[in-house]
């Protein structure tokens, strides 16, 4: 009798647990902590409806520039007028009304992996060759995608550019609630595993060099 109830409370315990991971998982993911910067940085990959948050960060704050980064549209490339999210997410923001001499759009190559931490090389490379008195900035992601962007950005631009982050709300599904919904499901699962993978890559390699990566806007 002592150890069913023993049992019991073990299995209780780790239920407690699992609940508490469901609904703090969303939090640790979608990381909110942005600090002061001249810059804004943007993935292009954004939706419209982020990239109109991106619109309202932009004259909310004290930004000085915009970067847009992306690689090449991988639907409707031979019929768009623009050839990358990069460029495509910079035409965006320019007609949500922001300056389009303060953005900068740096498209890079088709890659199959490690699309985040190729956009973040390409930033370093252009930042060092193009600004390199930018010494902080605000990366701004998507839900769940915001840890892991965070990590390399940060693990990329180390020390020289100090990097906050800033994640938009999902409209695909409620966030307080992301198990109800297989969108949200997909999401979660599929971010936490690209963040351990990437925190465990980071551990067992070296950071790429920026030497070698050729930048032409």
């Amino acid at each position: 009798m002592v150890t069913a109830l023993v049992w019991l409370g073990v299995l209780l315990g780790l239920f407690g647990l699992g609940r508490v991971w469901i609904v703090q998982a969303y939090e640790f993911l979608a990381v909110n902590a942005p600090i002061e910067a001249d810059v804004l940085v943007v993935e292009g990959w954004l939706p419209d409806y982020a990239l109109e948050e991106v619109a309202v960060e932009w004259r909310q704050g004290t930004y000085q520039k915009i970067i847009t980064l992306g690689e090449p549209l991988r639907h409707g490339y031979f019929l768009s007028q623009y050839k990358s999210y990069a460029t495509l997410a910079a035409a965006t923001l320019s007609t949500l009304g922001v300056d389009s001499d303060r953005i900068v759009a740096i498209p890079f190559p088709l890659v199959e992996r490690d699309r985040t931490k190729t956009s973040a090389l390409y930033l370093q490379a252009w930042l060092q060759e193009h600004d390199p008195s930018i010494c902080a900035i605000n990366l701004y992601s998507l839900g769940p995608h915001a840890r892991r962007s965070w990590f390399l950005f940060r693990q990329t631009l180390h020390p020289r550019v100090r990097v906050g982050i800033l994640s938009g709300t999902p409209k695909e599904y409620q966030p307080q609630c992301w198990w109800n919904y297989s969108a949200g499901v997909r999401s979660m699962l599929s971010e936490m595993i690209g963040y351990i993978y990437a925190f465990i890559f980071s551990l067992l390699t070296r950071s790429k060099a920026v030497e070698g990566i050729a930048i032409s806007l």
